[in-house]
C-alpha cells in the first residue's frame, strides 16, 4: 500500500517553499516555491497543496541550537505554523518538528562537494538542499512507515 506524501515546509521571509515527498521518489525531487507571501494567502495554499497532494504529515525544520535552545527564529517559525494550524484543513494533518541544526552546513558542504563554490550560486539552492535535508534526517529517523504512529 503506498503511504501518503509527507512534505517538508520551510519558509524565508521572501519566499516560503515546500517540498512533497511520495513513496518512490528521491528527496529533492518535487520542491516548490509557494506562490504567495502573506500567511493568509500561504495558508490557502497549502490547503490547496494537502488536498491534491492527499498529504499525509507536515515536516517543519525547527532552527534550534547545537544545545537544544530555541533560538529567535525557530520562535518565528512557531508562531507561522501556528497561525497556519488555525486552518480547519491543515490542522487535520499531523504536524512534526524536526531539529534543523546543521541542515545549511550539510548543504553546503554537499555543493561545494559537487564543485559549486560561488556563494552566490549556493545562495539560489542552499535553503530548498537544507529542507530535502530535514526531510532526509526525518525520514532516516522515524522511516516512512512509521510515521502515522508517532501521533
Amino acid at each position: 500500500m503506498m503511504s501518503s506524501p509527507l512534505t517538508t515546509i520551510y519558509r524565508k521571509v521572501e519566499r516560503p517553499e515546500y517540498e512533497i515527498r511520495q513513496h518512490g521518489n528521491p528527496i529533492g525531487a518535487n520542491r516548490r516555491p509557494l506562490q504567495n507571501r502573506h500567511d493568509r494567502e500561504v495558508s490557502k495554499e497549502l490547503e490547496d497543496i494537502i488536498v491534491k497532494y492527499r498529504v499525509g504529515a507536515l515536516i517543519v525544520g525547527l532552527p534550534l541550537m547545537v544545545d537544544g535552545k530555541s533560538t529567535p527564529q525557530a520562535v518565528k517559525t512557531t508562531r507561522f505554523v501556528e497561525k497556519l494550524q488555525k486552518n480547519s484543513t491543515i490542522s487535520k494533518v499531523p504536524w512534526y518538528w524536526h531539529n534543523e541544526v546543521y541542515s545549511t552546513s550539510f548543504a553546503r558542504d554537499a555543493l561545494i562537494e559537487k564543485g559549486i563554490k560561488s556563494l552566490s550560486k549556493q545562495k539560489k539552492v542552499i535553503d530548498a538542499m537544507a529542507a530535502s535535508r530535514i526531510l532526509q534526517s526525518f525520514l532516516t529517523q522515524y522511516g516512512n512507515e512509521n510515521v502515522n504512529k508517532l501521533d
